[in-house]
């Protein structure tokens, strides 16, 4: 009985299954990259939504001790 008749067959499928798992890991590193990407961007604008958010308390105070005249309506 010879087995290692199937081998080259083997061989070809080994491919095959290396070439989809170097795509996934492609897929996943980019996919990793896009989540890093997101998240950076969710950073920068908590960031920036807490600069306004202590802006618009500063405002308030300053006009709640009369530092700002109030506006004038148009």
């Amino acid at each position: 009985m010879d087995l290692s008749k199937d081998l080259p067959n083997r061989r070809k499928d080994s491919g095959s299954h290396g070439a989809r798992v170097d795509m996934a890991a492609s897929r996943l590193d980019s996919e990793e990259q896009t989540v890093s990407q997101l998240l950076q961007s969710l950073r920068k604008e908590t960031q920036r939504a807490e600069r306004l958010e202590l802006e618009v308390l500063a405002a308030r105070e300053r006009y709640a001790l009369g530092h700002d005249p109030p506006l004038e309506p148009k």
